[in-house]
């Protein structure tokens, strides 16, 4: 897909701010892929929920 975008780019320059978009866009898809972005685990270790057990919603069971 890249090496068609590029193609195009140079066949055409008045197309250029389309394509380099799309170009950029590829980019950062290959980028993604080669390295996944892991999800932000949110960690709640405060310390006055030390003593809850677990939590359903907003309703926490203590020990």
């Amino acid at each position: 897909v890249l090496d068609i975008l590029q193609h195009i780019q140079a066949l055409d320059p008045s197309q250029h701010g389309a394509v380099g978009y799309l170009v950029q866009h590829t980019l950062e898809h290959i980028q993604h892929k080669r390295h996944p972005v892991e999800p932000e685990v949110k960690r709640r270790s405060a310390p006055e929920h030390r003593d809850v057990q677990y939590s359903v919603g907003l309703i926490m069971k203590h020990k």
